[in-house]
Formats: structure tokens, sequence, C-alpha cells
């Protein structure tokens, strides 16, 4: 009986793919490393047989460091390169001898000694000629190579500069591997495993790429990794590595490098590594004058503060990117350090969430519960009473506004320049503790501090971090100065025009300081400066350009908190100075204008006269372009200011002219698209509010330009799903809910909607996973296409559709309801034209009554009306058969009452 089992078992394993080596394999399971690695050397005549040796110890070195090891002291480095060397045109051979190899220097760092100290590294590259075009081989080739790059440089004793694979190696084969590498990455650069193996290599000998003329070509390819491989931050980490050790000499012909560099930390704000390279690259690069002025106009100055900002528990952040600022602004610095301190004590805390406002970590305590524990209930009453945030700041119907566009400003979905490219959101990062109603709410911190000031204790670590009333007050006068008799640098304004926009930005409270001291005063003084135009050298002039970003960021973010700072802004002709900043030549400059704009047009459009306060023959053509910019930034803040001037009325159709009108409505939805084919919904959510507010406009010629676009109902349909995915971020699903309101207006409005686009709402509107608003919005665009629906096949495979997948688990049924009134619909249908019914449809309602969740409410009627629709079609075909007189029963309704009973549906 055991002998037929065993047999079985061969059989079944030689029937299967590779069956032969499988059972080879597992007779070499007890064999020891050496006995393994002997077998295979006397095996090159015996494919199979080598190929299960070899497979046999790949199965082993996956995960066992000691197997490894004692692998390395039987030499099997070597010994499997003699193999590939002898097989050098199998690939089965190569492929599993490179796999071997990978796992031995993953778990053993002596196999990696042992190709330097034997030489192997040539015999390595050359199995590697005969599979230029294999992708898994090079790719397992990059990985085996970056590892003996990596020690050779960490083993070199002739400097970083000179770095050799072997003692007896010519230093030709350094550089015959990098080619290897560079052919790997040009070919498969859709692979990112690829690109980050190479680009780890190319950090580990930076310091030789610019000395022997590979630094050009390898900064294009990091060029093209880092436009199709955006976001993965390792990848952009290894690539700002690479830049730094390419060093100055590199950045004064190719000054794009530092604009790389920044352009990186700006999409990965929230990342610490890659935020901690970067600051630590730029200090490296700022040793060298002509490096330092290319750090600085390429807004290096403004990416440290960023960075600083973005992590300001990270004091290896905070320490390297104060050194970074004493060389690129050291007027500044020393100006700040010595008026209020260390700038890393200014920085208010921060923290990242994954969409606007929720960045407050909420907990709440039950004070009576801890009195019956033992804890000393005042004490924390104290402490927590100071933290205790506003009623309406916890309630979750905020959110649930976000998809509107008073919701969208006052949620400030529109995000600043800190975060505008990130995944995440920056948020105010302080702990809001919720107390229960009814305890009591005493100044006790306050006092405590009072009382411990008179004693002489150190009472500042009580305080939130952040700045103080008269920090901000000398910044603001050091500011003003620094345009006016003193002259400062552009980088100088830059940092301290960047600080007072954080501190604004942070708090509602500081904006208003700043306004006070006169700040918003200086920082027009600053943008509107000649001071720096006109200079002989036109890289003198790009030092401004950070500077005009930072002036335009910071009134950016005093704007966002309301009309009582806008209008503070507004008097100083803020509009004007957006408009004029709208069409620079700078892209972030653009873009910092246009978010300026976006926060200022609400209120503009509501002062008097309109025409001189916001100018629209000049605001309209902006928009349009960059609503068709490449950059989704661009796009995000074109969006903003076309929904602030769609819901502000100020879209010019004067004498009927529809020109600007259907030129938008095309625009948006092709921005639209973009940002559905990127997956932004920080990026749609400003252009679906737009559309949807377009769509729903009073005036004809407004909401008529965006309806009759073919294109709307598909991409509103598209965002249906990204809100439903089960983790959401707050963005996704007020772009799904403002989508299926758009629907829902359409098709109130008559628009004929396919069955292509009534499944998806059919599906989201009575999907567990959807919330309830957009559960809403689904039933009521699905009800008024229904009862215009005259197809009962379509609105029966819409609904088995639904029934079915329900069934299989994918997207639970929370309501059939609007699943009800199908059904109903359908059987009208019938009734009024028994022609519509088949054998078809019956067939796909059968059992179908089995398919309705037992557990929703109204499964029952449910499940009754689809009997009903199954028996009326029965009968239809029964009667067009012949098989039942028509005068027997007759299956129809009067019109009338079939009329009278859809409208009570």
């Amino acid at each position: 009986e055991n002998l037929s089992t065993m047999r079985t078992e061969i059989l079944s394993l030689y029937s299967q793919p590779g069956g032969s080596i499988a059972v080879q394999k597992s007779q070499l399971v007890n064999l020891t490393p050496k006995e393994i690695l002997d077998m295979a050397d006397s095996t090159f005549g015996q494919m199979h047989t080598l190929v299960a040796c070899l497979e046999a110890m790949i199965e082993k070195t996956e995960n066992d460091t000691e197997y490894c090891q004692r692998l390395c002291l039987h030499h099997a480095v070597d010994r499997t390169l003699v193999v590939m060397r002898h097989f050098t045109s199998s690939r089965e051979v190569v492929f599993r001898g490179l796999r071997l190899i990978r796992n031995l220097t993953v778990h053993d760092i002596l196999s990696v000694d042992a190709i330097l100290q034997h030489s192997l590294a040539p015999d390595l590259m050359l199995s590697l000629d005969n599979f230029p075009s294999d992708q898994e081989v090079q790719q397992l080739a990059c990985q085996i190579l970056r590892r003996v790059y990596i020690r050779a440089r960490e083993n070199t004793i002739m400097g970083s500069r000179v770095v050799t694979l072997g003692k007896q190696l010519d230093e030709v084969w350094t550089f015959h591997g990098l080619s290897r590498v560079l052919t790997s990455m040009k070919l498969f650069q859709e692979n990112a495993d690829i690109q980050l193996e190479g680009c780890m290599l190319l950090a580990s000998i930076g310091e030789v790429l610019y000395n022997n003329g590979y630094a050009t070509e390898v900064f294009k390819l990091l060029e093209t990794g880092i436009r199709k491989h955006a976001g993965r931050a390792d990848l952009l980490c290894q690539t700002i590595l690479i830049i730094s050790r390419l060093g100055s000499s590199f950045l004064s012909l190719e000054p794009r490098g530092i604009q790389t560099i920044v352009d990186a930390m700006a999409r990965h704000r929230s990342d610490r590594n890659l935020q901690m390279t970067a600051v630590r690259a730029l200090f490296t690069l700022a040793k060298d004058e002509l490096a330092l002025q290319s750090c600085r106009a390429g807004g290096g100055a403004g990416a440290i503060l960023s960075a600083m900002a973005a992590h300001p528990d990270t004091a290896q952040i905070l320490q390297e990117g104060t050194r970074a600022l004493e060389k690129h602004c050291p007027r500044a610095v020393a100006k700040i350090t010595r008026l209020c301190g260390d700038i890393a004590c200014l920085l208010p805390p921060a923290t990242w969430t994954t969409g606007p406002d929720q960045g407050t970590m909420q907990v709440r305590l039950d004070v009576e519960e801890l009195k019956a524990t033992g804890w000393a209930a005042r004490g924390i009453e104290n402490l927590v009473v100071e933290f205790n945030p506003p009623t309406n700041s916890l309630g979750q119907q905020e959110e649930d506004l976000l998809h509107l566009d008073a919701g969208f400003r006052k949620k400030k979905g529109l995000r600043d320049d800190i975060d505008a490219a990130d995944h995440l959101w920056m948020s105010i990062g302080k702990a809001q503790v919720a107390m229960p109603r009814g305890s009591s709410s005493h100044n006790i911190r306050q006092k405590d501090i009072n009382a411990l000031s008179q004693l002489g204790c150190d009472v500042e670590v009580l305080r939130q971090p952040g700045p103080k009333r008269d920090q901000v007050r000398r910044l603001c006068e050091v500011l003003k100065e620094g345009v006016g008799p003193k002259k400062y640098s552009a980088q100088d304004g830059e940092l301290l025009i960047l600080l007072l926009g954080h501190f604004a930005w942070f708090s509602h409270t500081h904006a208003r300081e700043i306004i006070e001291f006169g700040g918003h005063t200086s920082i027009v003084e600053w943008l509107t400066t000649k001071r720096f135009k006109g200079q002989a050298n036109a890289l003198d002039d790009a030092l401004a350009f950070p500077l005009h970003r930072a002036c335009l960021c910071t009134l950016a973010s005093i704007c966002r908190h309301g009309i009582d700072t806008s209008n503070h802004v507004l008097e100083l002709d803020g509009v004007e100075l957006a408009l004029q900043f709208a069409t620079h030549l700078e892209a972030g400059v653009r873009c910092c204008a246009l978010r300026l704009l976006a926060r200022l047009i609400s209120y503009a459009a509501k002062r008097h006269p309109q025409k001189d306060s916001l100018p629209l023959d000049s605001l309209w053509p902006i928009i349009l372009v960059e609503l068709r910019s490449n950059d989704e930034l661009l796009r995000t803040v074109a969006g903003a200011c076309a929904l602030e001037a769609i819901a502000n009325g100020c879209v010019p159709v004067e004498n009927g002219n529809s020109t600007v009108p259907q030129s938008l409505a095309l625009a948006l939805l092709n921005a639209l698209e973009l940002a559905a084919d990127a997956d932004s919904s920080a990026a749609a959510l400003p252009l679906l509010i737009a559309v949807n507010r377009m769509a729903g406009d009073e005036d004809e010629l407004i909401h008529g330009a965006m309806r009759k676009n073919e294109s709307l109902i598909p991409l509103m349909t598209d965002w249906l799903p990204k809100a439903t995915r089960p983790m959401a971020v707050a963005t996704a699903k007020a772009a799904g809910l403002s989508a299926a309101c758009t629907l829902r207006l359409l098709s109130d409005a008559g628009a004929a909607l396919d069955g292509s686009e009534l499944a998806p709402l059919l599906r989201y509107g009575t999907s567990v996973l959807a919330e309830a608003r957009l559960q809403e919005a689904c039933k009521a665009a699905i009800q008024f296409s229904v009862q215009r629906e005259q197809d009962a096949g379509l609105l029966i495979q819409m609904l088995t559709g639904r029934l079915k997948l329900g069934s299989k688990g994918e997207d639970k049924i929370a309501d059939v309801g609007i699943m009800i009134r199908v059904a109903q619909r359908a059987t009208s249908l019938i009734k009024l034209d028994p022609n519509q019914a088949s054998d078809a449809l019956l067939e796909a309602l059968e059992n179908s009554e089995e398919l309705v969740p037992p557990d929703v409410n109204e499964a029952r009627d449910m499940q009754a009306v689809l009997e009903e629709l199954q028996e009326v079609i029965r009968k239809s075909i029964s009667i067009r058969n012949g098989e039942v007189e028509e005068d027997q029963e007759e299956p129809g309704q009067p019109e009338c009452e079939v009329e009278e009973q859809t409208q009570q549906t």
C-alpha cells in the first residue's frame, strides 16, 4: 500500500512541467552542502541532475543564513560561476546560478568578499553577455553587482574615486560592469526594481562617474527614472545621493541637478529618509561657491526650511537643515538666531494625514472612571482642558461638506506649497483631548505658569511649541529693514518670508499678528522690488525666482483663513499681483500665484465695482491655459480658480457669447481625465466640484456647454469606485460624492444613461462600502433614469448582475429599496409590452430571489417582486406562444394604471 502511494506521488510529479527535476530535487534534500556541490561538479553531462542540484541549493538558501555560510566555506560562488561559464548559452543554468549567487550575497557578506578576493567579477559579467534582453537575468545581475560595488567601495585603499572589483583586476572591469548596469537601466526603464538597483550601485561609485565621463549619461537616466517612477521615494532618495556625489563640478555644467533634488523633496515631503538625505546633499553641495549659487537659484533654502517644518521632531533634519541654511542665507539665520533663538524652536508641531483637517489626535477620557480607579482627577482636568478643541471640530459632518465649494474652501481643500505635491496632507499636529460634557473648565495651566514664573522656573516647556507674539513682531521688523535700508539678499528675504508664511499657515492668530505688525506690506514690497532685476548675469536674475515664489506662497497662507485676512491682501492689490505673476516663466511661481488668486477670487468678486477688483479679461485666458498644463499642480490650482469663478458668477456670457463656457468645459474635462489616469483625488476634487457647479448653473449657456459633452458621464462614473475602496481617503470620498451629485443632476435634467452607466450607480448606491450620502446620490440618479427607461431587458440585466455580484462577496448589498423599484419598473414595462418578455430574461432571473441577502431590510419584499416579475414574464411568453388564451388571464394592465403606479414609485 505504501509503495502504491509512493508510485502515485512520483507519477504525479513526473506529469507536471519540470517534474523530472522536481523528483531529483526531492532526492537531494538530505545531502550536505559539500555533497550537493560535489554532485553538481560531477554532473556536467547530465543537465537535469545539474539543474536539480542548483534548484535544491536555491530553495535552501532563500531564508537559511547558516546554510549560505556553509556553502561559502566550500567555495560555492567560485564553483557556481565555473558551472555558468561552462553552460554560458543555457538560460536554465545561468538563471539558476544567478539566483543562487544572489541568495548567497544577501545572507552572507563573505560570499561578496569571495567575489572580490578571487577576482570573479569578470566571469560573472561574461555570463550575462548572451542574455542582454532578458529582464529577469539582468535584474539578478544588477542585484549582485550592486552588493559587489558597495563592498568594493568600502574596502578600497585608494580613495572613493578609485574602485576596483578585485586585487588583481584592472579598473577596466569596473567600467565594464558599470556599462552593463547602465545598459540594463536603458532597456528596462519601466522596471522600478532594476532602476532602484542601478541607482544604488551608481550611488556607491558616484565620485567615479564625473571623473570618467559618465556624469551626463547617468543624469539623463536619472531624469527618465524620476519621470517614470516619481512615486518611488526610495528610488528618488538614491537619485539625490548620486547627484550629491557627482559633486559641484557637475552642477556647474548641469544646473538642473538642484531642481531635481528640490522637486523630489516636494513630491515626498512626508518621507523622513528622503528629506534627511536631500538636506544632507544640499549642505554638502553648498560647500562650493558655484554649487551654492545653483542651490540658491534652484530654491534650496525654501526646500530646506520646508523639510524642517514638515518634520520638526526629527533632530537630524533640524541640525543638518540649520547648517545648510547658514550657507544659503547667513544674514537671515544670524538675525533670527539673535532675536528668537534656534530656528528649530520656532517651528510649530505638524503631522501627516490622509486628508484635510485630520491631523489632530482626538482622545476621549472619562474623568469619573479615572477617579474611581484612583487617579488624581483634578490634575487630569487641568491637563485636558488646555487642549480641549471646539465642539464643531470633533464631528464628522464637516468632512461630508468637502464635496461642496463652501466645504472645500472651509476645510482647506486646496493645499499650500509645503504639501501640495505629496500624497499625504500636512496638518496641525497638536493633541486634542475631548472631555465628557459637564467637565469643569478652568485656566489652570496659565495659573501654574504664573505661579512658577514667580518662583523663577523655566515655564516655556509648558507652552505649546511655536513662535510667540513678540517673536513674530521682531521678524516683521527685520523683514521691513531687509527690503529697505539694510538691503538683505534675495535668499535672506526668502527665508524670513517663508518662516512667517509657515506661522500664518499654522494659525489664524499668527496670520492676524503678521498683518498687525505690517508683515504683509513688507512681503508685497519684497515681491515688487526691482533691486534683483536687470543683473549682468542671467543666473543672478534667477536668484529672485525663489523669493517671488516665497512671497506669493506666504500671501496665500495668510489668505487661507478667510475674509478678515484676505481683505488686507486685497487692499494691497493682491489680485493684480497674482495675475502679474501668473504668467511667469517659472512654473513654481505661476503655481503660487494661482493659489493666491484662488483664495482671493471669492472675496474680490463681492467688492464693488467687480470689474476693477477682478479683471475677467485677464483671468480666464490664464486659467484656460493652465488647465491644459502638463503639471498636475498647475492643473489643480487652475481648477480651484475656475471653481471659485464659477461659484461667484464670474463666467462671462454677455450678449450670448459662449466661447469661454465651451472652452472651460473642455479644459475641465481634459484636466479631470488626466487626474483620473493618475488616480489623484486631491487634483480631481476641485475639478469635480467645478463641473458640478457648471452643470447646475442657472444660465443656459453655461450649463449647456458642460452637459453636451459626451465624455462627461463616463468621467463621473470613473470616480464612484475610487470612493468606495476599503481604505479610501477623505478626498476620494468627497470626489466620488461630487461625481454622484453631478450624475443625479444630469439624470434629473433628462440625460440618457445607458447600461454601462446605470450599473455602477446601482452597485455603489447599494454597497456597504459606500457612505450614506453617496448611496442617496446614486439612488436618486438611478430613480430618475429608471422612470424614463423603456427597455425591460436592460433593467433586468442590471438587477441580476448586482445580485450575483453581491452573492459572490465582492461587494455586499446594504439596501434593496432601489432594486425593488427597478424590478417594479421592469414588471410594468413587460405588462405594457409583452413582446419584451423572452426566455433569456426568464433564464437570467432563475433562482434570483435566492441571491437576495436575507439580513437586509425589505429582503422579503424584494423576493416577492422578483417572483412576480418571473411570473409576468412566463405568462407573457405563454400568451405570445398561444399556450394561454389572452382573454383567460391578460398580463397587461390599462396604461393609466401603469402610469399611476410609476408615479407612485
